[in-house]
């Protein structure tokens, strides 16, 4: 058990009262007791006011990743911090999220912490460890989920190395076989699947697996799916554009929302979130604004009560789904403007209480491009503010609602200026990466400012996965 009794104590009101990563550092690193007491204590560094710079590896959080491993990674978080600060960012190394077959990348989804990428493949969905090098790193890649196809949809981490998403499989094992190269969807329906990732300490050769059973859910279309959590499921558009739903895949029970969305002829969504603790759903939506405008929204609708109630029983994947139609308005709309206007505000730092829902770029009077975000604030107003001025022109990638981590890029003669959120999320950050000049153009696709990694697309190539 570490002790804090040799430590002066000065020393330790410092470490204990707000101080960061690279406080706690600068005193483990000065003398013997404290650099043990780094080596061996947990609750140094989970008491970091910013511990969430620390890279953890996918499957930990920092209550269960080894103690002897928090010292490192806690190095590592300050050298990303260093390098993400230089005038010029250089990365230390290139991989393909994928295998490259005729000079066309596979379609590849990179999986959060950075070290490992799902793609399509002939036989199924197989998974790349991105640490692997070797002359062929194609035979190091293992199958995942035998006969199915690769959906873009949202995953979320639930912990303990398992990652949940929808993807497109056949029913049974059996099925795989009846399929043919000539129909390769048929027999395929949505599935939500937990895929183990192993341990990123761990000598020996594990490769990720499928963890518990897949739960089908029939009649969704994977790709429509907007959100997923540990219970529910919003998807758009099943069978009418006009309509949202919300899924308890566990209840097997669902509303159907008409949304009623007054003058607004036409939307579609682009994503969705659930409020963190009120029965709120969040919408983030295209829609058409005469005279002949399409503009972004963001909506918010409220879930009807008991509906969901009582204990969550065992998923019995043969109870079909019961959905209940329910005609709703939207209770707040935020709708962007075309360009900017006097009554955003600006924020160098928006509130830790404001929860932020999406992200955007406008434009003001005087040309500059301004980094905008629309937030909820804890009285559950929609409010924009500004973080700040781009360089222009900037490639702007929306990451999404409830997303920390936008991305926009100008790119050139191997340079890239990349604005980003930092690492808490609240403030905006501007890099400038050096690219391989034989990179030709590029496309910030996904920055993780924590995992210091990069991804770029290459137009008619593949995907390129940079570590700083």
């Amino acid at each position: 058990m570490p002790s804090f009794s040799g430590m002066p104590h000065e020393m330790l009101l410092h470490i204990l009262d707000g101080a960061t990563v690279a406080d706690i550092l600068s005193v483990v690193l000065t003398s013997h007791s404290p650099y043990i007491l780094g080596r061996t204590s947990r609750v140094l560094w989970r008491n970091a006011a910013d511990h969430v710079i620390l890279p953890l590896p996918a499957e930990y959080n920092i209550d269960d990743v080894p103690i002897e491993r928090l010292f490192g990674l806690a190095l590592r978080a300050i050298s990303i911090a260093r390098s993400l600060r230089e005038l010029s960012i250089v990365p230390k190394r290139f991989s393909a999220a994928g295998p490259i077959e005729d000079g066309v990348m596979h379609s590849n989804m990179p999986v959060h912490g950075g070290r490992w990428s799902l793609y399509d493949s002939e036989h199924g969905i197989r998974c790349r460890d991105t640490n692997i090098r070797n002359e062929n790193p194609d035979d190091s890649d293992s199958l995942v989920l035998p006969g199915s196809s690769l959906s873009r949809s949202i995953v979320v981490d639930r912990g303990g190395g398992v990652f949940r998403s929808v993807q497109s499989m056949p029913v049974d094992q059996a099925q795989v076989e009846e399929q043919t190269p000539q129909d390769p969807q048929r027999l395929k329906i949505p599935h939500i699947v937990d895929i183990c990732f192993p341990n990123s300490f761990a000598t020996d050769n594990e490769v990720p697996h499928i963890s518990g059973r897949p739960i089908p859910i029939p009649g969704v279309d994977a790709e429509r799916v907007l959100s997923i959590t540990d219970s529910f499921m919003i998807i758009w558009g099943m069978n009418d554009p006009g309509f949202v739903y919300l899924l308890d895949y566990k209840r097997r029970i669902g509303i159907q929302y008409l949304l009623m969305a007054g003058s607004l002829s036409f939307f579609e969504f682009s994503s969705a979130q659930i409020h963190p603790s009120l029965p709120k759903l969040i919408l983030l939506v295209r829609v058409f604004r005469p005279p002949e405008t399409f503009t972004c929204a963001v909506w918010i609708i409220d879930i009807p009560p008991n509906v969901f109630s009582g204990p969550q029983p065992d998923v019995d994947t043969d109870i079909p789904i019961t959905w209940t139609p329910v005609e709703t308005t939207v209770t707040s709309e935020f709708l962007t403007p075309m360009n900017w206007t006097p009554d955003i505000s600006y924020f160098p730092e928006f509130p830790e209480s404001y929860t932020l829902l999406h992200q955007l770029s406008l434009r003001d009077s005087e040309g500059r491009t301004h980094a905008t975000v629309v937030c909820l604030t804890p009285d559950n107003t929609l409010v924009a503010a500004s973080l700040g001025h781009l360089h222009r022109p900037f490639e702007f990638v929306p990451r999404g609602v409830g997303s920390q981590s936008p991305t926009m890029g100008l790119w050139g003669d191997g340079i890239m200026i990349l604005s980003y959120f930092s690492c808490l999320g609240r403030t905006l950050e501007v890099g400038t990466f050096v690219l391989p000049t034989s990179m030709g153009s590029a496309v910030a696709t996904n920055f993780d400012p924590v995992q210091g990694k990069l991804i770029v697309e290459v137009p008619y190539t593949f995907d390129q996965l940079m570590d700083l």
